[in-house]
């Protein structure tokens, strides 16, 4: 069977018997458009055009015909979008061919020769080059990860090849808010990577947290700190109720303060193991993930431990200690050593007293004229599940809403069972906000009130201030927008089914 005209095209040019610039171009990529369209399933055309261009073995001249064809896409694509799209596309076929000319011509990197036996082998090479361990970045790392978020959240699923050609696009960018997403992508990145540099793309083998390489790990939490805090400066710098500017302490407050939350809701639920929603909860490699985020946590102790001195070093030499790898601040043991006594927390946080930051001011609760009698009634979960309970509790932390407590009391409140619960509500937003959030739950038949009582009586019963006074009159008035929001965000979060599989 003969060679297609437009791969003989492609090795014409490759074996200097055509200039790049002599084809029909315009003719030449209308021919693909056509050829791709009547596919069904139609293939990708950045998966095309990889296959095709590695027929040409020159990096330069690549990225020509690539600018070429971006050029002539609006003549050969039937709308501006589908061009605009296609454009994008080749963009990034152009980073990877810089990365790989950079690598081989700069510093002298040999292809490897991994997939010499297989079909469309040279690509699988030359990207096995570029994720090599040797030159691997944190940056693609993440923006790996970050493609594999946005891929599987839209409901697609490419094949592997393609994520790292589309990798790049989400460079400076982060999808994720929260570090148990980030390390389940992490995680799955990097078991994609080794899977593509060691040739084994296809293997039912699953990588273990401990196979991942120390350095680029915790390399990829420095972009991901970076790229967080940049998110958080945006929040604080946005938030007129602030009463200071946000400092860089403050920033990272705030991320420890987040993260912690979301690391504390996902070993929680490893309390509720032999549960349904446990079950619809687990995956493969959940174990692996955990260790992530403890390692996650550790590192960002440690690097708040030490934030106003230099951790890494450009220019001092490293040594192994046992196992672990030192540049100027020393790792203990095969975990990095955990903060000092006192050192989140508390004001004495970075080593030195920093005086009493004002606090914004904050409206005073009317005490009732009589005595308060609570019940010990409670709701009983109808529409949502007990994993769904407890995110919205870590949400409610989260937000600020309660204090951090026993999450078996927030847990017991919708039990149906009598109880004597107590949640500690901070005062941070309206109480009557707090009506509306268990309003909603109930009229959205998420939980159901037991006969012969009132939801706002069995509210104001289990939810008590931190002087221990009971939260009363909560139906005073109407919820504030942005608190009606954040109910809305609730509202979606105890309706979701879980199914992480996707």
């Amino acid at each position: 069977m003969e060679d297609p005209e437009e791969v003989n095209i492609l090795r014409a040019i490759n074996r200097e018997e055509k200039r790049w610039d002599e084809p029909d171009w315009q003719s030449y990529l209308s021919s693909i458009v056509k050829m791709i369209g009547l596919m069904n399933p139609p293939i990708s055309y950045i998966g095309c055009a990889w296959a095709l261009l590695n027929e040409i073995d020159n990096y330069h001249i690549r990225n020509l015909i690539l600018g070429k064809w971006q050029d002539l896409a609006p003549k050969c694509f039937p709308t501006q979008e589908a061009a605009d799209d296609f454009i994008a596309d080749m963009d990034c076929l152009v980073r990877t061919n810089i990365d790989l000319k950079a690598l081989i011509v700069m510093h002298g990197a040999k292809m490897p020769h991994t997939y010499d036996n297989v079909d469309g082998g040279k690509g699988l090479n030359e990207l096995a080059l570029v994720w090599a361990d040797e030159y691997v970045s944190a940056t693609g790392m993440v923006s790996l990860a970050s493609e594999m978020h946005k891929t599987v959240s839209a409901g697609e699923k490419d094949p592997m090849i393609e994520y790292f050609l589309y990798s790049s696009r989400n460079r400076d960018q982060l999808p994720f808010d929260n570090i148990y997403d980030f390390s389940r992508n992490l995680f799955l990145a990097e078991s994609f990577r080794q899977y593509l540099t060691t040739g084994k793309m296809y293997t039912s083998e699953p990588m273990t947290f401990g196979d991942f390489k120390r350095r680029l790990r915790n390399a990829c939490f420095e972009e991901y700190i970076r790229l967080r805090l940049e998110q958080i400066r945006e929040e604080l710098d946005d938030d007129n109720w602030q009463l200071l500017d946000p400092t860089d302490e403050d920033c990272f407050e705030e991320l420890y303060k987040r993260e912690k939350c979301v690391y504390d809701r996902e070993t929680m639920f490893e309390d509720f193991r032999g549960s349904q929603a446990y079950r619809e909860r687990y995956f493969r490699g959940r174990p692996e993930v955990l260790n992530m985020m403890e390692y996650f946590m550790k590192y960002l102790e440690w690097k708040m431990e030490n934030l106003n001195e230099d951790t890494m070093p450009k220019n001092q030499s490293t040594q192994i200690i046992n196992g672990d790898y030192v540049a100027g601040n020393k790792y203990t043991g095969t975990v990095i050593g955990t903060v000092a006594a006192g050192g989140i927390g508390v004001q004495n946080v970075y080593g030195v007293q920093k005086p009493q930051r004002p606090a914004a001011p904050t409206y005073t609760e009317k005490r009732e004229a009589t005595p308060f009698e609570p019940v010990t009634a409670t709701f009983t979960k109808k529409r949502t599940q007990t994993y769904n309970i407890v995110a919205l509790y870590q949400d409610l932390i989260n937000e600020g809403w309660i204090e951090d407590g026993n999450p078996d009391d927030f847990c017991a409140l919708f039990e149906g069972e009598p109880s004597e619960c107590r949640i500690v509500w901070t005062k941070k937003v309206g109480k009557d906000n707090l009506y509306a959030l268990f309003k909603m739950m109930v009229d959205n038949n998420f939980i159901t009130v037991p006969s012969g009582y009132g939801l706002q009586r069995i509210v104001e019963s289990h939810f008590v201030y931190k002087n221990g006074e009971y939260v009363t009159g909560i139906d005073s008035g109407k919820p504030s927008d942005s608190a009606r929001s954040r109910i809305t965000t609730w509202r979606k979060l105890l309706d979701a089914k879980v199914n992480l599989d996707n």
